[in-house]
């Protein structure tokens, strides 16, 4: 069965690969197949290459965000 996650989730999931867009709140994915290619870090999706970052790194994320979203 598969689940929906959200990349800020995931392991693979990088905003530093992708700094021009990281301040979109887009990320590079580790497995992606095009390492151009951009995801959106809260955007719910279906990926069997999901990988859970522990818990303490996606806070650290999540207060990122949060950070970016009140500028």
């Amino acid at each position: 069965m598969n689940k929906e996650i959200t990349c800020i989730h995931c392991a693979h999931w990088n905003l530093r690969e992708a700094p021009a867009m990281a301040r979109y709140g887009f990320g590079a994915c580790g497995q992606g197949k095009n390492p151009s290619t951009t995801h959106s870090g809260t955007f719910p999706r279906i990926c069997l290459r999901f990988s859970a970052l522990p818990a303490a790194d996606v806070q650290k994320r999540v207060e990122w965000f949060e950070k970016r979203s009140e500028k």
